[in-house]
């Protein structure tokens, strides 16, 4: 199976999986990197998705090629950013995507919540480096709304089950609740989700 998150990672899979693999969808990557191998956003793009991305480097020109995809070189910590990487966005986005070390809390807390709904979400806290001071915080505004179905040492990962296929919504149940994964244990979650025998 095609990753470009990375092997010990896994996050394009997942959300693929939650998303029914469907071939047309939208993703919202802040913290995008470049294209390619490490990047969260690349194989739904040549699925056909489509998408925004926000990076505080400048990797325009790399992300240029993909014409369904806005790339902004923006500080996700300044609200008004958000609002503007948001601008355009369906009120239902299947991926959210949120890896920018320290500033995935002020990032978090600058998106609309309440406007937007997100049927898989994979967030950075870093716990292994910045123990509770993030985690926590994130974990008080995304528990109330969605459910944690993996958490690692540096990431929890949340789905709405009101928006997903009843079919993945069966196979999701079949993750040991608040299972801790360390890096090379991410391969549980294709025997969890029966994607491997």
């Amino acid at each position: 199976m095609k990753t470009y998150s990375g092997k010990e990672c896994l996050q394009d899979i997942f959300a693929s999986f939650v998303n029914s693999d469907i071939d047309k969808g939208f993703v919202v990557d802040i913290g995008c990197k470049t294209p390619g191998k490490g990047s969260n956003s690349t194989l739904f793009l040549e699925k056909g998705w489509s998408g925004v991305g926000a990076d505080l480097s400048d990797y325009r020109l790399l992300w240029a090629k993909y014409k369904n995809y806005n790339f902004y070189n923006i500080d996700v910590t300044i609200k008004n950013n958000i609002d503007i990487l948001f601008t355009g966005c369906p009120n239902v986005i299947e991926f959210l995507s949120l890896d920018v070390d320290e500033a995935g809390l002020l990032a978090l807390k600058n998106i609309d919540l309440d406007k937007f709904k997100f049927k898989c979400i994979c967030i950075e806290h870093d716990y292994y480096r910045f123990g509770e001071s993030l985690r926590r915080p994130q974990r008080d505004l995304l528990d109330k709304r969605y459910s944690r179905v993996v958490q690692t040492q540096a990431e929890d990962w949340y789905v709405d089950y009101s928006l997903l296929d009843e079919n993945v919504i069966n196979n999701l149940k079949n993750i040991p609740k608040h299972s801790e994964l360390h890096g090379h244990e991410m391969i549980k979650i294709f025997e969890w989700l029966n994607l491997i025998k």
